[in-house]
């Protein structure tokens, strides 16, 4: 929901989890590794990449990635670049909550999902929900 009130409907996300984030945000989505974006599985193709070359061989409008990702981007090649032409805009981190129920089947799995940072290019403009 965040995005939909930030983003454009025709700007683009990268990201891993293509469900509940597409289908909330409304914005077009880029998802690796490619089930709805044949750019993605191209690339791929062409040049070998992982998901963070991938990414910055696409240029998304914005990004949303979970902890590990980031990292992965800092200790790449591409951290000039990822550092140069994004800027970080929010992070969505529900860690804590998640710590006060006893039993979550599937923790692990769960745990993966329950940090993200939104990261937005800097030559994209932003919304102002207010108006």
């Amino acid at each position: 929901l965040w995005l939909r009130e930030h983003g454009r409907s025709d700007q683009s996300v990268y990201l891993e989890p293509l469900g509940y984030i597409g289908y909330f945000s409304g914005l077009r989505m880029i998802d690796y590794p490619g089930l709805v974006a044949p750019q993605v599985v191209a690339i791929r193709r062409e040049k070998h990449t992982d998901m963070v070359g991938t990414a910055m061989e696409i240029m998304p409008d914005w990004l949303v990635l979970r902890p590990k990702e980031i990292n992965a981007l800092l200790n790449s090649d591409k951290r000039e670049g990822f550092q140069r032409d994004y800027v970080f805009e929010r992070e969505f981190n529900v860690r804590e909550s998640l710590g006060e129920h006893r039993l979550i089947p599937g923790k692990p799995f769960i745990l993966n999902d329950a940090v993200f940072a939104v990261f937005r290019r800097r030559d994209v403009p932003m919304l102002d929900p207010a108006g």
